[in-house]
């Protein structure tokens, strides 16, 4: 029972160890980078999700006309 726990804490401490590694190696502008791509990818989401909505809406609005 105690190879599974130590496999588990293993595993937890390489992967917080390589995050904090990745999140140490990264300056302040290429953080910007990164929100950047990321705040970018969730407005293209949002805004496909409001435009699908829109255009079904008005498709149901030509169909009942």
């Amino acid at each position: 029972m105690a190879e599974p726990m130590n496999t588990t804490t293993t595993s937890v401490a390489y992967t917080t160890n390589a995050a904090v590694v990745v999140i140490g190696g990264l300056n302040l502008n290429e953080w910007a980078i990164v929100f950047g791509i990321l705040f970018g990818a969730i407005t293209c989401g949002v805004n496909w999700f409001y435009q699908h909505k829109r255009f079904k809406l008005e498709r149901e609005r030509e169909k009942k006309s």
